[in-house]
Parts: structure tokens; sequence; C-alpha cells
């Protein structure tokens, strides 16, 4: 697959969780011969876009107990590593690990350097951002890599995808402004910070699933998160246990729901849905952080935040739905 293409279908698969469903083996091609197998897709993708949207508000809850950003993030990325290696060995054909020297070492910087880094930085901005507000700026991402994708890899820029970025922008620049919300500066640079580093995270995926296959590339990134994130909280004394029930329960669904239940209910509504509409279902995600954070931690949310978060929401759906018409016209020449 020519490197352009690759990055538009990478450029809009949210977190590596996309990444592990994009074998042959794991895509559909279209919506199915079947209703009821389409509503079942469309069913699990809500449930893992409800996972991952579900993540900022419990984290907020884990932290009011005490818990601190390397805890949760060592918990969570553990979880995941065991779950792709369980899938690995339980998988009807035998994979093979070993990749060599010099790519482990690549992808351990990625999954370290990387999504470690990603991670940190959005779970960082919780700790001074509304979890709605955190969701809303990080979520900009797909333009951001339009954007490198343009500068770097020439790729056109089409006025849907223009008007997507001015979507994009327009609604980042509302909530930015808006007047009596008093956004903390810093928990906004480390929220764009860690979607624009994201977005060149997904640049770096594009050379690593020319090397290695994207589910052995996800084993990797998932694990190196996790020895990152236990080994630095062990040395440094932040691994925290002595946390209250419900930071206990929040760090728990995090694991679980968050990551575990989220990484394989997208994969397997991918099979169902095919990657360009399940991108498009997965915008209910950024929906569900925002609704949970008004009905369980109260958040006040404004009209500006509403029409911001609608533009940027506009924004990635339209640089989506462009690739599934591109798919559909595809389907039909062949």
């Amino acid at each position: 697959m020519p490197l352009r293409a690759r990055i538009r279908r990478l450029a809009l698969h949210i977190f590596v969780r996309y990444d592990i469903a994009m074998e042959p083996g794991f895509e559909s091609q279209g919506w199915g011969n079947d209703l009821g197998e389409r509503g079942k897709g469309v069913l699990l993708i809500m449930v893992s876009a409800a996972g991952f949207g579900s993540m900022a508000v419990l984290a907020k809850v884990a932290y009011a107990g005490g818990a601190n950003v390397v805890t949760v993030l060592a918990l969570r990325f553990t979880a995941g590593a065991l779950l792709l290696w369980a899938l690995l060995g339980l998988g009807k054909e035998k994979v093979r690990v070993a990749v060599g020297l010099k790519r482990s070492a690549f992808l351990f910087g990625m999954g370290s350097l990387g999504y470690g880094a990603v991670s940190t930085l959005y779970f960082e901005s919780l700790r001074y951002l509304p979890s709605s507000a955190v969701a809303m700026f990080f979520y900009v991402y797909p333009a951001f890599v339009t954007v490198l994708a343009y500068l770097f890899f020439r790729e056109r820029l089409e006025r849907r995808k223009i008007m997507a970025l001015l979507l994009s922008a327009s609604g980042t620049l509302l909530m930015l402004w808006a007047p009596g919300l008093g956004l903390n500066v810093t928990g906004i640079t480390l929220a764009l910070a860690g979607a624009f580093l994201y977005s060149l995270y997904i640049l770096a995926v594009t050379r690593a699933v020319s090397m290695v296959s994207p589910r052995i590339m996800s084993v990797y990134v998932i694990t190196a998160a996790a020895i990152l994130f236990v080994g630095y909280g062990a040395f440094a004394g932040q691994l925290k246990f002595d946390l209250p029930l419900p930071s206990w329960l929040a760090i728990g669904v995090i694991a679980v729901f968050s990551t575990v239940v989220a990484i394989a209910a997208f994969a397997a509504g991918l099979q169902k849905l095919g990657p360009a509409w399940a991108s498009i279902v997965s915008t209910f995600e950024p929906v569900v952080t925002v609704l949970l954070a008004v009905t369980l931690l109260g958040e006040r949310l404004t009209s500006y935040q509403l029409a911001g978060g609608s533009f940027i929401v506009g924004g990635v759906l339209l640089l989506q739905w462009g690739i599934k018409t591109g798919t559909d016209r595809q389907t039909q020449t062949n």
C-alpha cells in the first residue's frame, strides 16, 4: 500500500486499538451482508467508544482519591499488554513475535517515547482541565495529521480537508476564548501538545506497519508503555496502592473496560463494519466523555463549549466521511 494511502487509513484511527485490527484477516469489505451483523458491529464500536470516552472521567475519580498519573497508566497498560499477549497465544494461527533487534528498538521507542508520552500528556492535562474540555482539545489531532501529511508527504489538501481543518480550528478557538470559562493554560498546552504528539506518532506508525504487522506492532508498543510506567513508578516510588475503594474501582474500570474490553470490542466491530464506518461511529467517543462529565462530575458545559465541540467533531466526521465515500467508489469499481 502506498505511503499516502497508509497515512490516510491510519490518520483517523483513534489510539493504538485501531491498529490492532488492521490485519487483512480482521477487515470487513464494507457493511456486511446481514442487517443484524451490521447492527452488532455498530453496537460493538459504540461499546468501544464508550470505554475510551469514559476514561477521562474515570481518571478524575481516581485522582480525587489520591491516585497519580503513573499508577493509573501503569495498571492500564499492564492490563492491555496482558490482553494482547493472550490474544496472540489464543489465535488459531501461529504468529512470529521476534522482529529483530533494530525493529524491536524502534517499536519500543514508539511505545515509550511515543505512545507513553502521549498518554502522559493526556492524563496530566486532566489534572488541570475539565474532562470534557480535554476530550475536545485532544480530538483535534486528525487536523494535525492532515497538515503534517501535507507538509511532509505532500498529500493533497482537497476542499473537503480544508473545510474540515477550518471546522476544527474554529471549534478550538471557540473553546479557548469561551467567556467566563477560565480554562487553565497549562492544561490546554498539555492537551494540545498530546494531540500534536499523537499525530506525529501516527506518522511513525506508517513506518512501523511497513516493517511488521499491525498486531505485532501493537503488542510491542503497549508492552513498552507498560514496562515504562511500571519501571519508572517502582524506581521513583510513584506507584500508589494505598487508595480508597472509589479510586481502585475507577482504575479497575479503566484497565478492564476502557482498555481491554474497548480494544476487543473495536476489533470485533471492525470485522463487521470495516475501518471507514467504524471510524465514523467512533466519533461517539467525545460525546460519551461530555455526557459523563456533566452527569457524574457536575462539569459546567457552556454554549461556546457545545459549539466548539460540535465543530471539532464535525471536522473529524468530514474527514472520515471522505474515506468512506472513497472506499465505496473503490468497491464499486472493483
